[in-house]
This record gives structure tokens, sequence and C-alpha cells, in this order.
């Protein structure tokens, strides 16, 4: 198991929006995720909608990030770079941010992709 504490800099928390990215991440990865609310204690997988509904963080709302699995590190960087992404959304922000923020994480997830080719290509 691994872990990474972050801090949610998005200024709705763990909005709709931003669990959507969380789901895509996980999604990504053969480890379990677990997202943890660090205030109240309050657990979610990362690949289920609901589970993260209910963590209920808001802005300035320490998380813990744990991936238990083969590829945990990968797992727990890849999900800290997404909670990076959403760190300058502001509540007024125009339509071009969140096109930004899906380029941003296309590009994350090619990143991911090429690194696991390369581990595979290496094992072989």
């Amino acid at each position: 198991m691994l872990a990474k504490i972050e801090t949610v800099k998005h200024i709705y928390g763990i909005d709709t929006g931003f669990i959507s990215y969380i789901v895509r991440t996980a999604q990504l990865f053969k480890s379990i995720i677990i997202i943890e609310n660090m205030i109240t204690g309050k657990r979610a997988n990362a690949r289920k909608l609901k589970e993260l509904f209910n963590l209920c963080t808001t802005y300035d709302t320490d998380v813990k990030i744990e991936a238990t699995g083969e590829d945990e590190e990968d797992a727990v960087e890849a999900m800290s770079n997404t909670f990076h992404l959403f760190a300058e959304r502001k509540i007024f922000d125009s339509k071009d941010v969140d096109e930004r923020i899906e380029k941003a994480y296309l590009k994350l997830e090619e990143d991911i992709m090429a690194r696991r080719e390369k581990i595979n290509n290496k094992d072989e």
C-alpha cells in the first residue's frame, strides 16, 4: 500500500466535474484506489461515484490518496496529478478553463499509457 496526502484546492471541493476525472483516472489502473476525507474519516473507492459524493469535501480539505496493487506507485502519482489539475478552478471560470483542464488531463492520460507500454515492452 502506498499513500499520499493532498489538499483539495478546488473551490467547490470534490464536485461532480472533479469526480468524473477521479473515476477516469482510477479506471486506468489495476490497483484499488481509496480517497479518504481526513476530517471526517469517510473513505471512498475512487471508481465509485456514490462513495465519492459522500466524502463531503470542501475547499482546503485534506484527503489521503491510498493505492494497493501492482501499479500503486503510478496510481497515487496520477491521482495526485488529477487533484492538481483542479487546484486553480474558481467560481466564475469560463468554458476555456474547462477545456484547458480536459486538455491537460488527456496529456496525463497519454503519459500514463506511454509509461505502461514502456513497462510492458521491458517485461517481454
